[in-house]
């Protein structure tokens, strides 16, 4: 049985918002905690997700940050 597979590329464009609303920024925390500084901890620890989820590990770690 023989199979035959295709490639397909889809672009989009996407409208983001700027400032405080910008993906990946999260509010006031991102002024006192960089997210360059929760990705490298999460590089050292090994952390880092290895799938794209819902809620990624940055987001996770500010989360608890902000309990």
């Amino acid at each position: 049985m023989s199979s035959q597979f295709s490639t397909c590329t889809l672009t989009r464009t996407t409208t983001v918002a700027a400032g405080a609303f910008a993906p990946g920024h999260l509010g006031g925390l991102t002024e006192h905690i960089p997210f360059e500084l929760v990705d490298h901890v999460l590089e050292e620890t090994r952390t880092v997700q290895v799938r794209v989820r819902k809620l990624p590990s940055r987001v996770g770690i500010y989360f608890v940050l902000a309990l």
